[in-house]
């Protein structure tokens, strides 16, 4: 079986069994349709198969079907450049300076009593 078109992991971990199975079907492995319907094998536990899991599939597909959920599980979707990123909200910038009373500033402030401005200062 040549493992070139297999589906998306995140496909497959959204099909239920009957999904699964059709896809058993699609592949023309009967047997293995037959033990996903009679154990309600979903997609997602296909993908993770553990021990007790693969005992339930016939033993002469066991090695292609865990070849076929290590390929499946390899398959991530593959997402164009030119999708677009979701929406960063962004925070309103403070307008207001929360300067500490009696600070240096380069800028006349109502809150300094004394501030100087530079701009009648002329050099020699």
């Amino acid at each position: 079986m040549a493992l070139r078109n297999v589906p998306f992991r995140s496909e497959v971990l959204a099909w239920d069994s009957d999904s699964l199975a059709d896809y058993f079907k699609k592949l023309n492995y009967k047997d293995c349709e037959k033990a996903v319907k009679r154990f309600n094998i979903d997609g997602a536990r296909f993908l993770n198969l553990t021990e007790n899991d693969i005992q339930k599939f016939p033993k002469l597909r066991v090695p292609i079907l865990s070849k076929l959920s290590q390929e499946i599980n390899k398959n991530e979707e593959r997402r164009s450049i030119f999708t677009r990123r979701p929406q960063v909200q962004r925070f309103p910038e403070e307008t207001e300076s929360h300067e500490e009373d009696g600070g240096w500033s380069s800028f006349p402030s109502s809150r300094s009593p004394g501030a100087c401005s530079f701009t009648s200062l002329t050099l020699p």
